[in-house]
């Protein structure tokens, strides 16, 4: 078996994390970045269903390397490679998670949070981890809507759901609007996204109302499904590739259209009943062991599948900035990384030099 290594070069929070149980650092992980939540949680996660990954601050001298796109993106990762002696890239095979951030073509492989650009050879869906430490609706408020929740960080719940419409007609039918987000900003500590037990329904709709937010991921959906909460969501990929039925979410693209919907849930129970009922099957395909298999399936059984192939084998070969020549061909720039670079490097114009 080839041995698989997830790479965070922060050797102290690798030390902070090593050893516990990722429900035991569900607040840590809330608060934590991209490569943090994807890497530590990932190693995490497998070893606690006893797959065998190693989570280490130096590169591997073979074998499969995860490390986050991001680290890949600013060269930390690369130059973390060239201060080790000796380093054979050709016995290395590394696979980027890219969460939200751009491609950084460093990766052989890549792993995404959606399956807007998945093709199953290069690039994987894996659906990011459930909320840890998730606490579900307490089953006895049955078809009970008083409270409407919103969990999520600052600034990004869409402004029409800011406005003093939407709180004064949820009031107007006896429903509390409860803003997480606001304890967040007055102390990220006291914040409790994990806790959905006096939740009767999500609603989630970033400030681009109609916009897809294709690299964004599924998480607070699969997070309602999981809490047994129906929720009122945007109209963003991630969301409506998951959908198979009326009943998994309702779709928002407007203040009316969430008001229309609540007025619908609270007129037709047996259909609210219905929505908890569809969330609860549907979550018991993303559930920590679930999704720990999948990433099983990638990287001990279609990764090294493929990358017995000859033209793979023949790429490995090639040192790792020639290997990024040749990814960025076979996987060229979209739209969205292509703005996300020019940004960048115009900010380090700005700052007067490099990252």
């Amino acid at each position: 078996m080839i041995p698989v290594t997830f790479f965070h070069p922060k050797t102290e929070d690798i030390s902070a994390v090593q050893g516990k149980a990722v429900d035991e650092l569900w607040n840590q992980f809330l608060h934590m970045t991209r490569e943090f939540n994807w890497v530590l949680q990932s190693a995490l996660r497998l070893q606690e269903f006893g797959y065998a990954v190693s989570l280490a601050s130096e590169v591997p001298d073979e074998g499969i390397v995860v490390v986050g796109a991001g680290w890949a993106q600013s060269q930390r990762f690369l130059e973390a490679c060239q201060q080790q002696n000796g380093v054979d890239w050709s016995k290395l095979v590394v696979v980027t998670v890219n969460g939200d951030a751009a491609r950084s073509f460093v990766g052989d492989f890549e792993i995404a949070q959606n399956g807007r650009y998945a093709d199953g050879k290069r690039v994987f869906f894996v659906p990011h981890w459930p909320q840890p430490n998730l606490v579900p609706r307490h089953a006895e408020r049955g078809t009970t809507i008083s409270n409407v929740v919103y969990k999520g960080a600052p600034g990004n719940l869409n402004e029409a759901f800011r406005s003093s419409r939407w709180p004064r007609f949820l009031e107007s039918h006896g429903i509390n609007w409860v803003v997480d987000d606001q304890k967040y900003a007055d102390d990220p500590n006291a914040v409790d996204w994990n806790d959905y037990s006096e939740a009767d329904v999500v609603l989630a709709v970033r400030q681009q109302m109609n916009w897809s937010y294709e690299r964004k991921p599924a998480s607070k959906l699969v997070n309602a499904w999981r809490a047994g909460v129906p929720a009122l969501l945007g109209p963003e990929y991630a969301y409506e590739e998951l959908r198979e039925s009326p009943l998994d979410f309702v779709t928002i693209r407007s203040l009316e259209e969430a008001m229309h919907a609540m007025e619908h849930l609270l007129e037709h129970p047996r259909h609210y009943q219905a929505m908890v009922e569809q969330g609860r099957r549907r979550g018991e395909a993303f559930s920590p062991q679930a999704i720990a298999e999948r990433w099983a399936s990638v990287l001990f059984e279609r990764i090294p599948s493929y990358i017995q192939h000859a033209p793979m084998r023949w790429v490995q070969q090639w040192p790792m900035p020639a290997r990024r020549v040749v990814h960025a061909v076979q996987r060229p720039p979209r739209w969205w990384e292509c703005r996300m670079w020019g940004g960048r490097v115009l900010r380090s114009m700005k700052r007067g030099g490099g990252e």
